[in-house]
């Protein structure tokens, strides 16, 4: 639907008839332009669902290193408006792979169990090795008594307990502006400025050690599992390091499995066989988890797979195979609730014939 809002915010946006109050968006610039099939499909998603969902394609803040910083800045700018109760940020490589999934009974479970707490941002941990809305078992989450807190590394896959701010929920209250401005403003600690792509993600787990009662944090696998997970590694005889197999080869994060001190290399091997089928470090190993989309689209379980820390030929192969291979399932949904899809270049054209009239008809 074309709107003065995205005249003045430099967006497009997919409006349902019946909206429900969640207005899901995402920040597509620079590299993530490329990704216009994600999109798309996560927009479409989001009307069968009755939320809206904003596209934010410029910059709103100054040119600067990182584009990660557009989240805050984006979701500050789209709870402007009073029609949105709650947004739902969506990173542009993270594809809804389950599309029957509806948001907002999913908000309300966290809303629920986060009791009597009321936090105002929902995210999501690195880990998918949570059992229902927990983080890994590791992690300490609401639970005092745990094995690793926030900012430890862990016994396998990097930092597992740390926010992942690929997606998340946050309310439209003059509390949650105050800790999105907290958060934007960030952007000016020296970190950003030297460069550091991941300062943004960083400075939203420092507010989570600030306010820990206003930012509750769910496992990876409630709604932002990384594209190389599924479920039937919980079965292997040591999830974590499976899953650490698939993570480190998949996204080369470094340090390697090779270089990692820490890491029990024969029990690495063994995983290696009986989770992949292929030794540790072989072609083959990297050629099934760094070339390949990775198991999560195949998970039956798996809400929302997210291709981060991968090349970008790699998220757009990951988009062009979820959006195909979900579409008849999405266009049952849109008919379903008196939906039609609505491509990308359909709202784009809609928006640019608004702004023009809206050009001609603005008083001289």
């Amino acid at each position: 639907m074309p709107s003065d809002f995205c005249s003045a915010s430099r967006c497009v946006e997919w409006w349902p008839a019946a909206h429900s109050s969640l207005c899901a968006f995402t920040v597509a610039v620079g590299a993530a332009a490329s990704l216009r099939v994600a999109v798309e499909h996560n927009a479409n998603w989001a009307v069968a669902h009755a939320a809206s969902f904003t596209l934010f394609g410029a910059r709103l803040g100054a040119a600067g290193p990182c584009a990660n910083w557009e989240k805050p800045l984006a979701a500050a700018r789209l709870l402007r408006r009073g029609a949105c109760g709650w947004a739902l940020f969506v990173d542009a490589d993270a594809l809804v792979s389950r599309v029957e999934a509806p948001p907002v009974p999913l908000l309300r479970q966290m809303a629920r169990e986060a009791a009597p707490a009321a936090p105002l941002l929902f995210a999501a941990c690195n880990s998918p090795l949570g059992s229902r809305l927990e983080c890994d078992g590791l992690c300490c989450g609401r639970r005092g008594n745990c094995s690793v807190r926030l900012r430890e590394e862990g016994p396998a896959s990097p930092f597992p307990c740390l926010i992942n701010s690929g997606v998340f929920f946050v309310r439209n209250t003059p509390r949650a502006h105050a800790l999105l401005r907290e958060w934007y403003a960030h952007h000016a600690d020296k970190e950003t400025h030297d460069g550091d792509p991941f300062y943004e993600q960083e400075s939203l787990n420092m507010l989570k050690e600030k306010w820990p009662d206003l930012i509750e944090v769910v496992g990876g696998q409630v709604m932002n599992t990384h594209s190389s997970f599924h479920r039937r590694l919980l079965d292997t005889a040591d999830p974590h390091v499976a899953y650490d197999i698939a993570l480190r080869t998949s996204t080369g994060y470094e340090p390697s499995i090779r270089d990692d001190s820490r890491l029990n290399r024969s029990l690495y091997q063994q995983l290696a066989w009986s989770a992949y089928g292929a030794p540790l470090g072989s072609a083959r190993l990297r050629e099934r988890l760094h070339e390949e989309l990775g198991e999560c689209v195949d998970d039956p379980e798996a809400f929302i797979c997210h291709a981060f820390a991968r090349p970008i030929e790699i998220k757009v192969r990951l988009a062009e195979h979820v959006a195909a291979s979900r579409r008849a399932r999405l266009l049952r949904l849109l008919h379903a609730a008196n939906e039609e899809y609505r491509t990308l270049d359909e709202v784009e054209r809609a928006q640019q014939a608004y702004n023009l009239i809206r050009k001609e008809h603005r008083p001289v």
